[in-house]
């Protein structure tokens, strides 16, 4: 359970974080 649990939380929590960093540096670098 507590496999299932760590994998699902890293997964939304990695995909978040490289959704809000990604776009930043996207934007930084077309300016």
């Amino acid at each position: 359970m507590t496999g299932s649990d760590s994998t699902e939380q890293n997964k939304p929590q990695e995909g978040k974080k490289d959704d809000g960093k990604k776009p930043v540096e996207i934007k930084e670098e077309d300016l």
